[in-house]
């Protein structure tokens, strides 16, 4: 919830943000911090690296909050937008 005194109605959908924290043990001459996640999913599932979620934290967002949580992680503003029903028909 917004505040107790905003009575519009939301833009978004119901949106939470999860951060996990991975602890990955590798070979020296391997960066995962310059690898894409796919990257690092392969080398795990090789066994090239060993690791582990270490942390997890789930919030709910805020829905003024969504639109520029998503461009922190690379998103597109609008991606959780209610969709417009258009006028109810009877």
């Amino acid at each position: 919830m917004d505040s107790v005194n905003d009575n519009s109605p939301a833009k978004n959908r119901e949106v939470a943000k999860t951060t996990l924290t991975y602890t990955i043990i590798h070979p020296a001459g391997l960066h995962p911090d310059k690898m894409s996640p796919d990257d690092i999913a392969y080398h795990l599932g090789d066994g090239e690296f060993v690791g582990a979620r270490t942390a997890i934290q789930t919030t709910p967002l805020p829905d003024h909050e969504v639109d520029a949580q998503l461009q922190e992680v690379g998103g597109t503003p609008g991606w959780f937008a209610v969709e417009d029903e258009g006028p109810i028909k009877g």
